[in-house]
């Protein structure tokens, strides 16, 4: 006769897992916007390639269709792109509401790309960007751009500072849609690890200025894509507000991921029953949770070893009673140095001598 007892009578275990994913945010992804897009009354379809944009409805030549080739056919292109519906005929819709109605849906995307080339577009879709912490692309074929004349869109976006904004002055920009191209160069590449600076451009044709008009682009902090010795080579690689593309990037990718990582300490910790207790124990331990993000970013060459990053934390005797009874932790800190890049060596000068 089988025993009444079972081991669990003598030995019962039970094990809480603490191991939650936290949904983490997509640096690599772009969104294109399309006006009246051909698969509505869908809102968004995902493309991998020119094959799914000719099976969502585009051909040759359409805007998106080039973007989406430009973006696929890059060295570096992301696994992904999302094309997004912009409904102006049937509802007047603008393309920031369009945005707002596609984060209903997704919001797994970081790049903006868009079919308008209207300054008034692009000045929307840039201040969305900056808010939102998205990066957008765009191109113009405005002729008072290569000309200097004030209050053109790129002295209006550099004016306003935008980090998250590039801005291309192309002849060719409302056929070839050159956007596409610099997602394609950058997009499977881990943030902050490498410049756009002298990445090659497949599909787009170069710029063609004049030594003036460069000049002026290149002091307001438009992007240019130039023939020398013989190659294609994007050019600084420059925000509007003059900072570079890898350091904008790179700097979204640690502050997204920290945040993630800092959230995800305090949620697992819970789900296990547990509680990063307010005491020099807890705060060593988000100490360590943010060292390991910055040796991270280390690692792919965003902030420099040596000088090594440094996180500075309140001393526990020192945090006010009320912070600690509203179990608020601040004042803490961390500090690095950015690996930049070299991108000219101006001049390099030998001395040859007969001995």
């Amino acid at each position: 006769m089988a025993s009444v007892f079972t081991i669990e009578d003598i030995v019962d275990v039970q094990i809480t897992l603490g191991d939650r994913p936290i949904a983490q945010s997509n640096f690599s992804t772009p969104l294109i916007l399309s006006a009246d897009a051909p698969f509505a009354p869908d809102r968004i379809v995902t493309v991998t390639g020119v094959d799914d944009a000719v099976a969502a409805g585009y051909t040759d030549g359409d805007p998106v269709y080039e973007m989406v080739a430009l973006i696929f056919g890059g060295d570096n292109p992301p696994r992904e792109a999302i094309i997004g519906n912009v409904d102006v005929t049937g509802s007047a819709e603008t393309y920031i509401e369009a945005l707002a109605a596609i984060e209903q849906e997704n919001t797994d995307w970081f790049f903006i790309l868009a079919d308008t080339h209207t300054d008034t577009d692009q000045e929307a879709i840039a201040q969305y960007a900056e808010a939102e912490r998205k990066m957008y692309i765009t191109s113009s074929a405005a002729s008072d751009i290569p000309a200097g004349t004030a209050g053109n869109l790129l002295e209006t976006l550099k004016d306003l500072q935008y980090n998250n904004t590039m801005l291309w002055p192309h002849a060719d920009a409302d056929t070839v849609y050159p956007e596409g191209a610099v997602v394609g160069a950058m997009a499977g590449l881990r943030e902050g690890s490498s410049t756009l600076h002298g990445k090659t451009l497949p599909g787009v044709p170069t710029n063609k200025w004049t030594r003036t008009q460069a000049n002026y682009i290149k002091d307001n902090n438009g992007f240019q894509y130039v023939m020398i010795a013989g190659v294609g080579f994007a050019l600084d690689g420059k925000m509007v507000s003059g900072r570079f593309f890898d350091v904008t990037r790179g700097a979204l990718w640690l502050e997204f991921r920290l945040q993630e990582d800092l959230f995800g300490l305090l949620k697992r910790q819970s789900d296990l029953g547990r509680k990063i207790s307010y005491d020099q124990v807890g705060l060593t331990v988000i100490e360590g949770v943010i060292y390991e993000r910055l040796n991270l970013a280390v690692a792919r060459n965003f902030l420099t070893a040596s000088p090594a990053p440094t996180v500075i934390m309140p001393n526990i005797a020192d945090i006010p009673d009320n912070d600690k009874a509203n179990r608020e932790l601040n004042q803490v800190q961390f500090e690095g140095v950015l690996a930049g890049a070299v991108h000219y060596l101006q001049p390099v000068r030998g001395y040859i001598s007969l001995s």
